[in-house]
């Protein structure tokens, strides 16, 4: 059975608008945070989430190796440091779009 808690996190995509450029979001964008195990609100359209998810894959592909090699702590760090890589690469993208 699912739980009230369960059912918003399902709802929230549907009252939301996208993140990044406004139109109506239908997926969560925060993949990142959730491994970091921080909470947000970030919501995407589809154009917008195939582009964020595109960067963020084709960054870590550049990391991976790297990540392994590293402790704990900067493997976080630089996860941070990538979620705002993100963030200002979907700014500067959803601008580029839309113009």
């Amino acid at each position: 059975m699912e739980s009230e808690e369960t059912k918003d996190e399902a709802a929230a995509p549907a009252a939301a608008d996208c993140s990044y450029c406004g139109a109506k979001a239908q997926v969560r964008a925060n993949t990142i945070d959730s491994i970091l195990g921080e909470s947000s609100n970030r919501f995407a359209c589809p154009s917008c989430f195939q582009e964020h998810h595109r960067f963020m894959l084709e960054r870590l592909g550049t990391m991976d190796a790297e990540l392994m090699e590293l402790d704990k702590a900067t493997q976080m760090e630089a996860l941070r440091q990538l979620s705002d890589e993100t963030e200002a690469h979907m700014k500067q993208w959803v601008k580029q779009r839309d113009n």
